[in-house]
């Protein structure tokens, strides 16, 4: 995805950009806005604020539309496919970074997982090593893994936003920070090595930064097709989280250059026991 002010480098750019994931949240939280409501907000002229929901509409991947006048929350976004179809998507690649994941883990340590495909497959091989604490903001992650007599299961509060199996918003992020945990497995939406890790929902990255900042070691878990892509809200910055994983499908230049920038990256394989560090 491109950055929601062309790539310039200036406190112009910063506000600009701000200005927009407010706006972005405005539009999540109430559904609909309008150029006066938000020009009267930002102190802006209605010029301005067309030419950030028409930014908006372009690079947020479908979550607003505009309409005469404002814009409205897009009820069927175009990068919310529903859950059990991405869960098929890519599925070997994503055991395979699992399996990498899980067996980093040690009995009797607190594990968080982000809510997501890939951290769900995680939460899958914990469930047949167990002795260990499951943190997560994925309802269906603590459906599935609630009742395990060898796991621990803590389901973290807060907001679900439609179409979703995360918690999110003021509430996790206060639970979050009341906890500490051994390792987190963070699902992203893109990984780029200028901007870092994104997703395209705001309060998903609030949540995501908080559980990287609790947590004693952070790990971002991801398939190749992330590699090489931006969304609207950052989580961490590149060298922002301790480690990587990625499977055996991602481009070696793009390794390459992740690595060449220091970040900890393990290619998985379920071919191989474990993965290869780089």
């Amino acid at each position: 995805m491109h950055d929601l002010v062309g790539g310039v480098d200036s406190s112009w750019a910063n506000a600009t950009r701000d200005r927009r994931q407010e706006i972005l949240t405005m539009i999540q939280r109430q559904g609909k806005v309008t150029i006066q409501q938000l020009a009267d907000h930002f102190h802006l002229s209605p010029v301005s604020i067309r030419k950030d929901l028409e930014q908006l509409e372009m690079y947020t991947e479908g979550q607003i539309k505009r309409y005469r006048g404002g814009a409205v929350l897009n009820p069927i976004p175009l990068f919310e496919l529903d859950f059990h179809v991405r869960e098929e998507e890519l599925r070997q690649e994503k055991m395979a970074i699992a399996e990498v994941a899980a067996q980093m883990v040690s009995p009797g340590e607190v594990v968080m997982l982000s809510a997501g495909t890939t951290t769900t497959f995680i939460a899958r091989f914990l469930a047949q090593k167990g002795g260990v604490t499951v943190v997560t903001n994925g309802i269906n992650i603590a459906a599935e893994l609630a009742g395990r007599s060898q796991l621990t299961v803590v389901m973290i509060g807060g907001l679900v936003p439609e179409k979703s199996y995360a918690t999110v918003g003021p509430l996790a992020h206060d639970y979050l920070q009341r906890i500490t945990a051994d390792i987190a497995f963070i699902g992203v939406a893109g990984i780029d090595p200028d901007v870092g890790f994104t997703t395209p929902y705001m309060l998903e990255a609030e949540t995501y930064t908080t559980m990287i900042h609790t947590a004693k070691k952070s790990v971002v878990v991801a398939d190749h097709t992330k590699l090489n892509r931006r969304s609207l809200s950052i989580i961490a910055p590149l060298l922002g989280v301790n480690q990587l994983i990625v499977d055996n499908g991602a481009d070696t230049g793009i390794v390459r250059e992740l690595q060449s920038r220091g970040l900890q990256l393990t290619v998985a394989s379920r071919e191989a026991e474990g993965g290869e560090t780089l």
